[in-house]
């Protein structure tokens, strides 16, 4: 089991939301259809009241959580804590900024000037870019890579974009937190960028965001574009 997975069922546990997780050697990350053919790994007090077992078929276990009855959810809202957050690591003189979020999805037109590290698995999801503006760098979870290594499909899609890209190992970093990639992460897949500029696999995370900053900051170092 990854280190964010046991996290997101106890929390949709806590507000009556039947749960489940395939593994991610079953099924591609990032595709729907091999989500529903994958086979559960792991489940919620709630879903195996249901009868849903590790083994199972996902489609034919969300087939029993459609028939289940509905749930009544808790009137209490979730807290700020389970919101997504992004956290300014440190700003260069130039402008060159480490920060770290949640979710790959908040990268925005502000960020070009940034090395980033996300809370998001390393895989792409469907024809969406590797990330919605560019970035200088990009660091993921590999999410265990998992079956025809779907975590880790970024970083070929971030060498041509020109962004360095790496992953963590999931084992090291829990999923969905930026903060564990930049403070805890261990660097297990690079891209040809990253490598050319010193990251290679058993580097920390940290170590690897101040060397792409400490390049991209060199007197001699052209602006890019």
């Amino acid at each position: 089991m990854g280190p964010g997975q046991r996290p997101a069922l106890s929390l949709m546990e806590k507000y009556g939301i039947y749960g489940a997780t395939v593994s991610a050697f079953s099924a591609k990350i990032g595709v729907a259809l091999e989500t529903a053919r994958g086979v559960i790994s792991c489940l919620n007090l709630s879903a195996r009241r249901l009868g849903v077992r590790e083994g199972m078929v996902a489609g034919e276990a969300a087939k029993m959580m459609q028939r289940a009855p509905g749930v009544k959810f808790p009137a209490e809202r979730i807290g700020e804590d389970s919101q997504e957050q992004s956290h300014i690591i440190h700003v260069s003189p130039k402008g060159t900024r480490i920060l770290t979020m949640d979710s790959n999805s908040m990268v925005t037109r502000e960020n070009e000037r940034d090395i980033v590290l996300t809370g998001s698995h390393g895989g792409l999801v469907g024809n969406r870019p590797a990330t919605k503006y560019p970035v200088l760098a990009a660091f993921y979870n590999d999410a265990g890579v998992g079956k025809e290594q779907a975590g880790i499909s970024r970083l070929p899609r971030l060498q041509e974009a020109g962004i360095i890209g790496a992953t963590v190992d999931a084992a090291t970093a829990r999923i969905g937190v930026g903060l564990e990639t930049y403070e805890c992460g261990i660097i297990s897949y690079v891209n040809s960028l990253a490598r050319e500029a010193g990251i290679v696999p058993g580097l920390t995370a940290k170590e690897a965001a101040w060397r792409v900053l400490n390049q991209m900051d060199r007197p001699d170092r052209r602006e890019r574009g």
